[in-house]
């Protein structure tokens, strides 16, 4: 039991910790309801976390973890979570471009034909790295547009 409530304790501060630094806000409280294992770890996931508070309530609104079966969620208002997002459209479009231009690069028979089978190998690797780039952005950003 004590090594599930380390993982779980481990969880919630990584997820607060990866949202924090993301939209990059401090003096963040982190809010919860009948939640035992934040109840007696509060101090410490609020120093390791480094939260302003961690405060127990009966109900309330916020950016809400995704990766912890508790109920919890950071007193982060929707607009920042959404102006994250805006950003984050401008990053996907960035990398659909460049994908375009792998995917033509490599639909270019000459290019396939002429240039050394090793650019050619590099250039697939760049468009797989690009692709899975864009998978993490967009699923990073309907993550935050949730809210």
């Amino acid at each position: 039991a004590q090594a599930k409530a380390f993982g779980d304790i481990q969880s919630v501060v990584t997820e607060v910790r990866y949202i924090l630094s993301a939209l990059k806000v401090t003096g963040v409280t982190l809010y919860y309801s009948n939640s035992a294992l934040l109840q007696q770890n509060a101090e410490l996931v609020k120093r390791l976390a480094r939260l302003k508070a961690v405060v127990a309530v009966e109900a309330g609104n916020g950016l809400y973890l995704t990766q912890t079966a508790e109920r919890c969620w950071l007193d982060i208002d929707s607009e920042t979570a959404r102006s994250y997002a805006t950003g984050l459209s401008q990053k996907q479009a960035t990398q659909e471009a460049v994908i375009k231009q792998l995917k033509n690069r490599l639909a270019n028979e000459n290019y396939i034909k002429n240039a050394p089978k090793a650019v050619v190998e590099q250039t697939h690797m760049q468009l797989a790295d690009a692709e899975q780039l864009l998978a993490n952005i967009v699923a990073e950003k309907q993550r935050f547009s949730a809210q």
